[in-house]
C-alpha cells in the first residue's frame, strides 16, 4: 500500500476516449483501489489505435463493475495468512485466471470482435512482459504461462457453432445406440437358427 501510494504520486490523470485514467510509465493496464476503484494505464497505451484503447478500457471498466479486486484481495489476504497452505495457492492462481476469463467473456459479449481481442491480448502481452507486476489487481496484461489459455478461450468457437456440434453428437449416439438396441445378439440368432432333436429310447 505504502509501495502504491507513492507511485500514484507520478502518475498523471487524464482524459481517455472519453474515460478517467491515471498514465503510468509502465505499471497496468489494470484497477488499482477498493471502494473508488481508477483505471491506470501505462504510457505505451497512448500511442495505439483509438480502437484498441476502448477495447483496454472495457476491459478494464467491466473489472470495476464486477468487484473484482475484491475477489483477488481475499484469495491474497488468504495466502498472507496461511502462506503454509498449498491448496490456497493454488486456488488463488485458478482464481485469478478464472476471473480474466470471465472478463474476457463480457468484452466479446459486448460486441468486440474474438480476432481483435485476441491482437489487444497479444500486443499488450509484448509490451509488458518485461514488468514484473507487483500488486495483486485485475489486469489486461498477462503472464506468459497463461496467455495461451485466454487467447485459446477467446478463439474458440461460438457458442452457436458448439450448440449445433453438440445437438450433432447426440443425435449420432442416439442413432448408434437404437441400431445397436434392434441388432440381436449372435448367440440369440444361432439359437433360433439351430433346432436339436434328443433321441427317444424304448425300454422293455
Amino acid at each position: 500500500a505504502l509501495r502504491l501510494r507513492r507511485e500514484k504520486r507520478q502518475w498523471r490523470p487524464m482524459s481517455l476516449v472519453g474515460t478517467d485514467v491515471l498514465v503510468s510509465n509502465g505499471f497496468g493496464p489494470a484497477i488499482v483501489g477498493l471502494w473508488r476503484p481508477v483505471i491506470v494505464v501505462p504510457s505505451w497505451v497512448l500511442e495505439v489505435d483509438v480502437h484498441t484503447q476502448r477495447t483496454i478500457l472495457l476491459h478494464e471498466d467491466h473489472h470495476r463493475r464486477a468487484g473484482d479486486q475484491w475477489l483477488l484481495l481475499c484469495s491474497f489476504m488468504a495466502v498472507v495468512l496461511a502462506p503454509w497452505n498449498v491448496v490456497l495457492w493454488v486456488t488463488g492462481r485458478r482464481l485469478a485466471r478464472t476471473i480474466e476469463l470471465d472478463c474476457d467473456e463480457r468484452v466479446l459479449a459486448h460486441g468486440v470482435a474474438d480476432a481483435d481481442y485476441a491482437n489487444v491480448l497479444l500486443n499488450a502481452w509484448q509490451r509488458t512482459r518485461h514488468v514484473v507486476p507487483w500488486v495483486p489487481s485485475p489486469a489486461l496484461a498477462e503472464h506468459v504461462s497463461r496467455l495461451g489459455r485466454r487467447v485459446e478461450h477467446v478463439m474458440r468457437p461460438s457458442p452457436r457453432r458448439r450448440a449445433m456440434k453438440t445437438i450433432g453428437g447426440v443425435s449420432v449416439s442416439a442413432l448408434l445406440l437404437g441400431v445397436a438396441v434392434l441388432v440381436p445378439r449372435p448367440h440369440q440368432a444361432q439359437s433360433r437358427a439351430v433346432t436339436v432333436t434328443a433321441p427317444t429310447a424304448t425300454v422293455t
